[in-house]
């Protein structure tokens, strides 16, 4: 029976750090023969010295701030923290490694300052004031340095959380892409099954007219025209189970899923949130079963306008409001806009707007209304409203 070990938080870790770091200070100044001054400057300052590491992310200056001036004092009143022990040295070092990590630009730049004085002021302090190599050489071992590193690893982490950022939006993109080229082709396929259909039941019902009206006539003409009725209907029949052969067809070990709708929403607010796109989904009124084109014409809607706010503002806030009415279905959603940074692609020359003329499409099929465009009430963003009508 495997047992796995409990995972500790960042913030657990830097604890454990600073307590580690704490166990070997009082070792060095307990066991090093050439500790100087007096004891409680040693170990008071010290101890508050590595102590601060612990809040080394949430506030590294302030944290780097207590630790220079807990030494400043130590050195101020004898204490050997400057000299002899190392602990308080690379306390030092790991919390400018979080000022240039963790903390915000201006503060990042504020703590090199406050850093590099700090040791300046150290070293005035002790025994050595006019040793310039010391303020030069502490300064860069101890500050500049683990700071350098950290503003190093910040901008590399930025950089991989904003590609992989990007990634997620072209995936979900081209994603959509292969829906929607899927759909046009299933769709042009049951427009031409309708055709089929059609075009055959009417040659079929205008023979079927003829041979009623010639069987006591001309017995062979309207046995012909039955004929023509077999052959008419078996050449449909072979039509339709083609058709319908290559809208069934799938690729091997995809699972078939049901048809989407209002009650599959939060898979589509999952799969936008996946992609950087913050939705909220608000509902008002009494929620029903909505008639099934309804219900994916609904869907299929609030697909589109949170693919193109994604696309066109960037991973940036959605918010969709489905309203049921006694006669009527309302949907709203509106972006929050452009985000800072976010440079929008062009639109395709050579297919326009193909996303909203689809949803207008679906919302005229029903008598519907639609309404597209930027928010006209002092928002940022752009807002696609639609009215879908139930016909009982």
């Amino acid at each position: 029976m495997s047992s796995s070990l409990p995972r500790i938080s960042a913030r657990q870790g830097d604890a454990l750090m600073a307590v580690a770091l704490s166990v070997v200070l009082v070792l060095e100044l307990s066991l090093g023969s050439n500790i100087t001054g007096p004891a409680w400057a040693n170990y008071v300052c010290g101890l508050v010295a590595t102590a601060a590491v612990a809040w080394r992310r949430p506030w590294p200056v302030w944290a780097l701030a207590v630790q220079l001036i807990s030494v400043l004092v130590s050195t101020a009143f004898g204490g050997d923290l400057a000299e002899n022990p190392f602990s308080p040295f690379l306390a030092v070092i790991v919390v400018m490694y979080g000022v240039g990590s963790y903390a915000p630009r201006a503060w990042s730049y504020f703590g090199v300052g406050i850093g590099v004085l700090g040791m300046i002021l150290i070293n005035l302090v002790g025994d050595s004031p006019s040793d310039a190599g010391s303020y030069i050489g502490t300064s860069l071992l101890a500050v500049v340095l683990p700071w350098a590193a950290g503003r190093a690893v910040k901008e590399w982490a930025q950089r991989a959380l904003e590609l992989e950022r990007v990634n997620q939006a072209l995936k979900a993109e081209q994603e959509q892409r292969s829906l929607l080229a899927v759909a046009d082709e299933r769709s042009r396929i049951a427009r031409e099954l309708h055709d089929v259909v059609a075009h055959s039941i009417s040659v079929m019902v205008v023979q079927a007219e003829g041979a009623r009206r010639m069987m006591d006539r001309d017995p062979k003409r309207a046995k012909a025209a039955l004929d023509q009725i077999e052959g008419t209907g078996r050449a449909a029949l072979v039509e339709m189970r083609r058709l319908l052969g290559v809208l069934r067809k799938e690729r091997d070990g995809v699972v078939r899923t049901p048809q989407p709708g209002t009650g599959t929403l939060d898979m589509l607010v999952d799969r936008a949130q996946e992609a950087g796109l913050d939705v909220r989904v608000a509902i008002e009124g009494q929620r029903k079963t909505l008639p099934a084109g309804i219900d994916v014409s609904v869907f299929r809607i609030i697909q589109e306008a949170l693919t193109n706010a994604l696309k066109h503002a960037g991973p940036t806030r959605a918010d969709v409001l489905l309203t049921y009415h006694p006669d009527s279905i309302e949907v709203e959603i509106v972006d929050a806009g452009i985000v800072n940074g976010y440079e929008p692609e062009g639109s395709d020359p050579e297919n326009p707007q193909h996303g909203l003329l689809g949803m207008k499409e679906r919302v005229s099929l029903y008598g519907g209304e639609i309404a597209t465009g930027p928010c006209e009430d002092g928002r940022d963003g752009y807002r696609v409203w639609a009215r879908i009508p139930l016909h009982t």
